[in-house]
């Protein structure tokens, strides 16, 4: 596991890279457990083995092609009613960058938090 630090406003400031994982979202999950978490740290990998989905799904990220991680925030300032705000405008934002790579027509959000270019299932996703 590689920490590194950015010199940015929130996310990121903190990164953790692990070539491989079960999950990052359980690794961030580990983390919050164990105490007080740097907010905005990101849990990447390139090699998700058991990634979770809507209703209980399971799935594995092939390595290198995918972009895989969870990023740890309070949003303390969102009802938890709101904080799908948040995906979504993370999901938004997200796009909105990648359009630099892509044709917009190609470029879909599956909500809330799955990314694909064309028909290519889960090219990214993000928790």
């Amino acid at each position: 596991m590689d920490n590194f630090s950015f010199n940015t406003l929130i996310i990121g400031q903190k990164f953790i890279d692990l070539p491989n994982c079960h999950s990052t979202n359980d690794v961030a999950q580990q983390i919050i457990r164990e105490g007080s978490p740097v907010e905005g740290t990101v849990i990447y990998t390139e090699h998700q083995t058991a990634g979770r989905g809507q209703r209980g799904n399971r799935w594995e990220a092939a390595p290198g092609q995918n972009l895989t991680f969870s990023v740890i925030v309070s949003p303390y300032f969102l009802a938890a009613d709101q904080q799908f705000f948040l995906s979504m405008a993370v999901a938004l934002a997200t796009r909105k960058a990648l359009l630099a790579y892509c044709e917009p027509e190609e470029l879909k959000i599956k909500w809330p938090n799955d990314l694909f270019v064309g028909q290519k299932k889960n090219w990214w996703h993000f928790d």
